[in-house]
């Protein structure tokens, strides 16, 4: 059994608890528009300027669902997506050696009063651990960045570096 086979194996066997995030689970089939729907929130908040082409995010969607090569966790019940990780087992461009890459945690605005972005930090250490892989994480927002910082600082540690963006700008609020 390949490592990500037994983190979505583990997701679904609550006779020993092994899963131990109970509001988190993979996406359904049934559930891809609700989170193109989600992505295209997420875009408007946090696109860097480009116009978002959802065949490219339906392409990201299909490689970590169908190809599984990578997992898709969402919070909410069964087409009411309140927020969603997405991580895809990925190569840096100078090593052969696989690691985890999160493409987005995001939460939709009328949740953040919840722990559900900390849930889903929480969920991928989980993979990343089962998984014995390293994971890259990130912020990339305008909007309240101190306070997400501050939260990934408790939840994963100190930063190993920056990113800079130059040339455009997140968001438009």
């Amino acid at each position: 059994m390949t490592a990500l086979a037994m983190v979505q194996a583990a997701e679904t066997d609550t006779a020993t608890d092994r899963w131990p995030f109970p509001r988190i689970r993979g996406v359904r089939d049934s559930e891809i528009k609700p989170l193109m729907e989600m992505c295209v929130r997420l875009h408007e908040e946090n696109g860097i300027g480009h116009r978002m082409d959802p065949n490219r995010v339906l392409a990201v969607i299909e490689k970590a669902v169908a190809n599984k090569q990578g997992w898709i966790g969402v919070i909410g019940d069964n087409g009411r997506i309140e927020g969603s990780i997405c991580l895809l087992i990925n190569q840096m461009w100078y090593s052969d050696q696989w690691c985890i890459e999160e493409f987005w945690n995001y939460v939709l605005p009328e949740y953040r009063q919840s722990d559900n972005a900390k849930q889903l930090i929480r969920c991928a250490k989980w993979v990343s651990d089962e998984m014995g892989m390293p994971m890259l994480i990130s912020i990339l927002s305008n909007i309240r960045t101190e306070a997400k910082i501050r939260m990934y600082r408790r939840e994963l540690g100190e930063p190993a570096g920056a990113f800079f963006l130059y040339g455009a700008k997140t968001g438009e609020r």
